[in-house]
């Protein structure tokens, strides 16, 4: 009886374990498909066009934003003293794959546009530097959903990645711009890539289609 009883208890087990694993992901080599949406595989296959995080730029909407990194954090306006403004959007806590970041998303929007933005916002607070930063009621932003994004900064949330780390990853970059002992730009202006190296801090990442790159003063040839 109790050999009978083993068998069946046997049997049963087996039978739960083929079943649970019709739910589980095939995770044979041919049938897993390769990550297209981390930090380092952007690609442009025009000047005007940039494609990383799986989104295409300047044509993926704040909305398409939204549901590849998660739960929008902010949407803020800012002026600076000459008059321009700029609209951005910011995400915390996005994970893609193993990887955790901030992710800032620059939107495009005509200034008399802003403009009016600013005119309508809550409160105004001024910085430091005496740029202004308007804050905007939750009509105002759904109402942003729709604009679409520019430029992108991935701010990793770890630090101490040293340069062979993103060498490796990106290569060497066109130009570099010291800026002190800790901190350098790399910067890749035919990929749309810029890259703040900081010894001492956070790396930051910047993405924007090559044909709105522009090379900052003071920026050299690598060698």
């Amino acid at each position: 009886m109790t050999t009978t009883r083993f068998v069946i208890g046997l049997l049963l087990l087996i039978l739960v374990v083929l079943g649970l694993s019709w739910l589980l992901p095939d995770s044979r080599p041919g049938n897993t498909r390769p990550r297209t949406d981390l930090p380092w595989q952007a690609e442009a296959p025009t000047p005007d066009r940039l494609r990383v995080f799986d989104l295409e730029l300047p044509t993926a909407t704040l909305q398409e934003g939204i549901t590849r990194f998660g739960q929008l954090e902010a949407v803020s306006l800012f002026g600076t003293q000459d008059g321009q403004y700029a609209l951005e959007a910011y995400f915390g806590n996005v994970s893609l794959g193993p990887l955790k970041a901030r992710v800032i998303a620059r939107l495009d929007a005509p200034q008399d546009e802003l403009e009016q933005l600013a005119k309508n916002a809550l409160t105004m607070k001024y910085a430091a530097n005496g740029d202004r930063r308007f804050v905007l009621d939750q009509d105002t932003i759904k109402a942003q959903l729709s604009r679409p994004i520019r430029a992108l900064s991935y701010i990793p949330g770890y630090a101490g990645l040293d340069a062979a780390f993103f060498r490796e990853r990106f290569g060497a970059p066109e130009y570099v711009k010291h800026i002190d002992e800790n901190t350098e730009y790399w910067l890749y202006p035919k990929r749309g890539i810029s890259l703040l190296l900081n010894a001492k801090g956070k790396e930051v990442l910047e993405y924007q289609p090559p044909a709105s790159f522009s090379v900052p003063d003071g920026a050299e040839k690598a060698e």
